[in-house]
């Protein structure tokens, strides 16, 4: 088949008093996809996403700080593969809030977001957070969260070929879930670990059927559990990372593991930047309950950059060096070894 994906976004950050913030950010985002069978045309799909953000934060207080903000994002599908589909566009209106408060050794994080959707209806959802400042550099912090998830354009209307097929029945995901996280910074080094479960309803899973042909369904309920470590470095120009992550995801129905969700995983990054220049390198592995996708995999990713001067720089990257195949999701091969160059420009 032939894949196709762009990315658009334009951002803007005023503050237009000492205690009034505004962001403003414009995007759009392209999905364009054709399958063929024995050389002819199975079905092309072209998703398109309109995004506008606004956002005002207003500094109440030294410690304490309020944003409000409104979202609108527009999506419309069509191709050969969806000309049976009788709708073709949905928009979102979105408000949401964000209230920041710290007092003494502790601090607080309210937040509360409503999405009205087209032939969805409204959903609202929030979270509270909590953290505290403990003795030897210590942070405690915890939060309680709901969220929603709508079925995007290529859950619901990926054109049917002979690999895959949208669904157009499929309802949205609904969550509740907390977290619980220790950390520390002492010196050049900074270490984090961290527990959380997440209960999902009608969670959106892509599965085969008896020919290997692949479908999105909602799974009834699915429980999230898992744990995440990290340690950091940064000391004469040197950073180091390490991150890893165990998970348990599981359909509580029949208590099988969830495909395409890794039950362990790891990132090593090495960075070095000594004036102008920069180098890094990063390892990405992970591994899976069963064989699907596959049983793991790991790639080494490379970069490096140059600031010619304060307000343009030349990067270089290299993703999957040594041109490793392996999927994240089973049947959809991962690129390749890829090279990238960009040049940067921002005003300082």
């Amino acid at each position: 088949g032939k894949f196709v994906q762009q990315v658009l976004a334009l951002n803007a950050d005023n503050r237009l008093t000492d205690t009034w913030r505004m962001k403003t950010t414009l995007g759009q985002s392209r999905d364009q996809s054709e399958d063929f069978a024995d050389g002819v045309s199975a079905g092309a799909f072209d998703a398109r996403r309109d995004q506008f953000t606004w956002q005002h934060e207003f500094t109440l207080a030294p410690d304490h700080r309020l944003s409000l903000g409104t979202e609108w994002l527009h999506e419309k599908v069509g191709g050969s593969g969806v000309v049976d589909y009788a709708q073709k566009v949905r928009s979102t209106r979105a408000l949401f809030l964000v209230d920041t408060l710290a007092l003494g050794a502790h601090d607080f994080q309210f937040s509360l977001r409503s999405d009205d959707i087209d032939d969805i209806g409204r959903h609202n959802t929030g979270r509270l957070g909590w953290g505290v400042a403990l003795p030897a550099g210590l942070r405690l912090s915890a939060s309680y969260a709901t969220g929603f998830k709508a079925p995007t354009f290529n859950d619901l209307y990926y054109p049917a070929g002979p690999f895959a097929a949208g669904n157009p029945d499929l309802r949205p995901e609904s969550s509740h879930g907390w977290d619980l996280g220790l950390e520390q910074h002492s010196g050049a080094w900074h270490w984090r670990l961290g527990g959380y479960r997440t209960h999902v309803g009608d969670l959106i899973q892509w599965v085969p059927d008896a020919f290997f042909r692949f479908s999105p369904v909602n799974v009834a309920t699915a429980r999230l559990t898992g744990v995440e470590a990290g340690l950091g470095w940064q000391d004469g120009g040197w950073q180091l990372a390490l991150d890893a992550d165990w998970l348990r995801a599981e359909d509580t129905d029949t208590g099988e593991a969830l495909p395409n969700r890794p039950n362990r995983s790891a990132r090593l990054a090495v960075d070095r930047t000594d004036g102008a220049w920069s180098a890094g390198a990063t390892v990405l592995a992970a591994g899976y309950p069963d064989e699907l996708p596959q049983r793991g995999w790991a790639v080494l990713d490379l970069r490096a950059g140059y600031r010619l001067d304060k307000d343009f720089g030349v990067k270089l990257k290299v993703n999957n060096v040594f041109d490793r195949d392996y999927q994240t999701v089973n049947g959809y091969p991962m690129p390749g070894r890829e090279a990238w160059i960009a040049v940067e420009y921002g005003m300082r």
